[in-house]
């Protein structure tokens, strides 16, 4: 055999033998693209090199992606770690994604873990049995060698809500969302975003969940009623004000069935906790339904929101916003401007708190509050950021008065009633019309029609509360018509008579059809129309309006009358050249933004600078 022949066997058998080496850190399998991505079991190390990988461009995933990578995969249904801790020969990073390759999600990622030499890395996420893709690739644009360790652990107990663990009144549990999968269930008082665990409790009262200065992480707490199938949220809450370390306090009322409660974090943030439970009874006054009244005139009463429960905002949202919990009372109006006050400016007589108080006045229908007004601060006249609120009464007429605080403070006070001595002009007359609908303020119910005190049959009059128009059924047959003061524009029948000028006698029976049906018509004929509704067509049907607002916006005549005009008809036509009725659309039903710009004038649309920037 020839010299070259020998030379040319052993260099094949060297190459032979230096690619068996260097197998475990090739780009086998085709792991350089996503679709090949190798399997990985849970407890395995596989080493693994990026030295010839190509660019994958993934984007950002927990970290920047500008280095090439390789692919892998594993499925476990509970917390996956992947990891080159102390195990790679240059700078590594991990992300790990969900989805597919073909949509690929991100779930997390790292650069350099703390506690992990040479700038390696180390990962940690939940999986709920779907298979998870984890990239490994390197700062800036470095590349090499790695070992690629894969652990796996159960997930928590109590991990999905179906196993919540049960707490009693008193209990201090300890519990982790570090072996907890991501539950998805949506807002509810705070964002869901992270792995959480869940607990269960049923009290007839006032509940607390705490993990106030007894946890390693940014928690949170959510809390649902009725069932895991079928979650209700009762109460949220995400950082809690004293309570370090960004933990969580949250307190609501319960009717003595199940609560489920569940412990989350800020981000994707898990960790170690402390839960505590501690129970209680509500304040007496707690629910509008049991508001403590009516509250003399010249009274100071003692009370305290630290037992109280949310109220549910935005629809309670009055003068102020309602985010605190709040107790509730009632006042009867004088007819004059009345105070109610919790103001610190030395005088017992105004009352005073020891906490940051806020006052909303309502009407006195609890199951359709109609807000009067409301205050934060009084900061002109009161210290403390406490309370100083006026409203004009109708005489006789019943208030509901709640009592709660900024954010979410609680905290005590003396609550004082005053009458201002100055007779009350333009006060709402609680008749369920909100007063930018109300065309006939004042509205007394009963009313005085029929002035004989009985109404005839075919008459209407506001004889009962519900807002429907009464009457009296004809024999054979139900009435005509039927009215309601939506109908009517918050107008009963003596007030429609007073509009029309009828004079006295047509007040023996109540009004009749053809007084209620002329006074719709002349609602009608006076309304806003569509000024009122944002559409895809330019100018309105009221040619007063539709001028006004053309002149100060030509868009709206030019292009199509869209929200922006709705907004400009509102503030500038009613109830000058038209009026807003009770039954027109809302003026927030707008399905989008303005889509073409007027060159003349400027869009109002505010220019908002970018987040990234």
């Amino acid at each position: 055999m020839s010299k070259l022949k020998r030379v040319s066997r052993w260099s094949m058998f060297l190459a032979c033998f230096l690619c068996l080496v260097a197998a475990p850190y090739a780009i086998a399998g085709g792991h350089d693209e996503c679709t090949g991505a190798i399997e990985v079991a849970c407890g395995e190390t596989i080493p693994g090199s990026t030295a010839t990988a190509t660019f994958d461009d993934t984007g950002f995933c927990g970290t920047g992606n500008t280095a090439p990578g390789v692919w892998y995969k594993v499925t476990h249904t509970g917390v996956i770690t992947a990891s080159t801790c102390n195990a790679a020969n240059y700078d590594t990073k991990i992300s790990v994604f969900e989805g597919g390759c073909g949509t690929l999600g991100c779930v997390a990622g790292n650069d350099d873990a703390s506690g992990c030499g040479g700038f390696t890395s180390e990962v940690t996420w939940s999986a709920d049995g779907t298979e998870s893709l984890i990239l490994v690739h390197g700062f800036s644009s470095a590349t090499g060698d790695f070992d690629l360790t894969i652990t796996c652990s159960e997930p928590a107990e109590n991990d999905v809500c179906e196993d919540a663990i049960e707490i009693n009144c008193g209990d201090t549990i300890s519990g982790s969302t570090t072996a907890a999968t991501f539950d998805d269930a949506g807002t509810c008082g705070t964002s869901n975003t992270a792995p959480g665990v869940w607990y269960k409790i049923s009290h007839d009262g006032l509940i607390t969940a705490s993990t106030c200065n007894a946890a390693d992480y940014d928690t949170k707490i959510s809390v649902y009623g009725d069932s895991c199938g079928a979650l209700e949220c009762v109460a949220g809450n995400d950082d809690t004000s004293g309570c370090s370390g960004l933990t969580t306090e949250l307190t609501w009322g319960s009717d003595g069935s199940e609560s489920l409660i569940l412990v989350h974090g800020f981000s994707s943030q898990t960790g170690n906790f402390d839960l505590t439970m501690s129970c209680g009874e509500a304040a007496e006054n707690d629910v509008c339904e049991d508001a403590i009244g009516p509250l003399a005139v010249g009274s100071v009463t003692a009370g305290s929101t630290a037992f109280a429960t949310l109220d549910e905002p935005p629809s309670l949202d009055c003068g102020t916003a309602v985010t605190a919990p709040g107790v509730w009372y009632t006042v009867t109006g004088t007819g004059n401007t009345m105070t109610a006050s919790t103001c610190n400016d030395g005088n017992p007589s105004t009352g005073g708190a020891d906490y940051d108080t806020k006052i909303s006045v309502y009407c006195d229908d609890c199951e359709d509050l109609e807000c009067i007004g409301g205050q934060d601060d009084d900061t002109s006249n009161c210290s403390g950021f406490s309370t100083n609120f006026s409203w004009p009464t109708n005489a006789g007429q019943t208030y509901n008065v709640l009592v709660h605080g900024f954010s979410g403070n609680t905290g005590d006070f003396d609550l004082a009633i005053q009458d201002d001595g100055v007779p009350a002009t333009g006060a709402n007359d609680c008749d369920g019309i909100a007063e930018e609908f109300d065309f006939c303020p004042g509205t007394v119910i009963p009313e005085s029609v029929p002035t004989v005190g009985q109404l005839l049959v075919n008459r209407w009059a506001l004889v009962t509360d519900d807002g429907d128009f009464d009457t009296v059924l004809a024999l054979g047959g139900g009435p005509d018509e039927s009215f309601t003061l939506v109908d009517t524009a918050g107008c009963s029948c003596e007030q429609i008579i007073d509009q029309f000028d009828l004079g006295p006698g047509q007040s023996k029976f109540g009004c009749a059809r053809g007084h209620m049906k002329a006074w719709e018509d002349f609602l009608a004929d006076a309304s806003c129309g569509d000024c009122l509704v944002a559409r895809g067509e330019a100018g309105c049907e009221v040619a007063a309006c539709e001028a006004t607002v053309c002149d100060a916006d030509p868009f709206c005549c030019n292009t199509f009358w869209d929200f922006l005009c709705v907004l400009e008809a509102a503030a500038s036509c009613v109830p000058d050249s038209c009026i807003a009725l009770p039954s027109s659309p809302e003026f927030s039903a707008i399905e989008s933004s303005r889509a073409v710009l007027p060159e003349d004038p400027l869009s109002k649309l505010p220019v908002l600078p970018n987040k990234e920037e």
